[in-house]
């Protein structure tokens, strides 16, 4: 199916990686590098400036209908800093292996916001619904519906009361078809921050 979308889209002319990503419903600019090991879900938009390092045992994941701003990088392999020397050029040229570094995969959950310029660094696990202000470094797993901010990133507050934040983890709405988004406008157009669980759950349609 999606072949038959690029001949159409494209013809014989080879696609962009950022046109691939956009034939599967993930939007990206034509100046992101992302490593060979990356999966990304359907309805995610990211910015310009996207940097993913992942590998065959380093993974990167980032899940669906995440908003993600410009400049975002993902190290999920870092240099070692025991080493006299962490410039992996010198002691190839001295004939000396490369230090392993540190690697270790990063998962980005559903529905995550992430302002500009914010760094996510090896093993890092960012749950669903969670938000990372501008300028932050990741450097610790962020729990989910959380907001956080910093250099390290430190939890500042949760976005809903437990009870929301209960009712969202039931509803798991970026799983559902976009026919169903369609019925519930008023749920996407709610500032659920501000109601009870009970009327949550009354504005749902099936």
């Amino acid at each position: 199916m999606i072949r038959k979308v690029l001949r159409k889209l494209f013809g014989r002319r080879k696609a962009s990686k950022a046109e691939l990503w956009r034939a599967s419903g993930v939007r990206i600019t034509n100046d992101s590098a992302l490593g060979d090991n990356t999966a990304i879900g359907h309805g995610t938009n990211i910015g310009r400036g996207l940097f993913i390092s992942s590998g065959t045992d380093f993974p990167v994941t980032i899940g669906k209908y995440c908003a993600i701003a410009h400049n975002f990088r993902i190290r999920a392999r870092n240099h070692s800093i025991g080493f006299p020397c962490m410039q992996h050029q010198l002691l190839k040229d001295l004939g000396i292996a490369a230090p392993v570094a540190n690697k270790a995969g990063v998962v980005i959950g559903n529905a995550v916001w992430v302002g500009d310029n914010v760094i996510v660094l090896p093993g890092v696990n960012v749950g669903d619904g969670a938000a990372i202000g501008a300028g932050s470094i990741v450097t610790r797993d962020v729990a989910p519906y959380s907001v956080v901010a910093g250099a390290p990133a430190k939890e500042l507050r949760k976005r809903y009361s437990p009870e929301i934040i209960a009712e969202m983890d039931r509803l798991i709405w970026w799983d559902w078809s976009f026919e169903r988004m369609s019925r519930n406008k008023r749920f996407f157009s709610a500032d659920v921050s501000e109601i009870l669980s009970e009327q949550l759950v009354e504005i749902i349609e099936e």
